[in-house]
C-alpha cells in the first residue's frame, strides 16, 4: 500500500507542477504581461538602421571582373548587390569601345585595363592582378576593404561589412 501511495503523491506533485509552469509561460508570454513590457528593447530612432552605421565605419569597394559582351549581367550585379558597396567597380581588360557603352543603360564604373590579351579565360589570374593593381593606384588609400566578386556571384554586402567591422584593414 505504501508504494500505491507514494505513486499518487509523485502523481499529484507532478500535475501541480506543470499545471504553474505551465500558468507561469502564459502569463509572460500574454501581451499585457508586465513581465514581458520590462523585457521589450527599444532601439532609439536614430540606431534603427543598422546597415546605415555598418557603412560609415567600414568603406568597401566591391571590383568585378567582366567582360564587354557580360555587361548585361554586370547590371544584375549592379542592380542587386553592387550598388549596395561604397563604390562598384567593374573591371574590362581590353581597351574603351569606340562608342563607350551608354551610362543610362550601365549607371556604374567601368574600368578598362587597356590589354585585350587578358580578356581570354586562360590569362585570367593576369586580369586579376591588373586589375588589383589598377583598384590599388587608383583607390587604394580612400577605403578599407576591397572586395573581389564576380558577374555570377551574389553578396549579401550587409553580412560583409558585419564581419569585417570589427578586423583591422591596415592589419597585415
Amino acid at each position: 500500500m505504501s508504494l500505491y501511495r507514494r505513486r499518487i503523491c509523485i502523481y499529484c506533485s507532478a500535475t501541480v507542477l506543470f499545471v504553474i509552469i505551465q500558468s507561469l509561460v502564459y502569463i509572460f508570454y500574454s501581451s499585457e504581461s508586465y513581465c514581458r513590457n520590462k523585457l521589450e528593447i527599444s532601439i532609439p530612432e536614430n540606431l534603427s538602421d543598422k546597415a546605415s552605421i555598418l557603412k560609415i565605419n567600414t568603406r568597401v569597394l566591391c571590383w568585378i571582373p567582366t567582360t564587354l559582351k557580360r555587361l548585361d549581367r554586370a547590371v544584375v550585379v549592379y542592380d542587386t548587390w553592387a550598388k549596395r558597396c561604397d563604390q562598384s567597380i567593374f573591371v574590362i581588360g581590353g581597351s574603351r569601345p569606340s562608342p563607350p557603352p551608354d551610362t543610362s543603360k550601365y549607371p556604374f564604373t567601368i574600368a578598362y585595363l587597356d590589354n585585350e590579351n587578358v580578356e581570354k579565360y586562360k590569362f585570367l589570374s593576369e586580369k586579376v592582378l591588373l586589375s588589383l593593381l589598377h583598384i590599388y593606384n587608383n583607390y587604394g588609400k580612400d577605403y578599407d576593404w576591397f572586395f573581389k566578386g564576380d558577374d555570377d556571384t551574389f553578396v549579401i554586402v550587409e553580412n560583409l561589412r558585419h564581419f569585417l567591422r570589427r578586423r583591422l584593414s591596415n592589419a597585415s
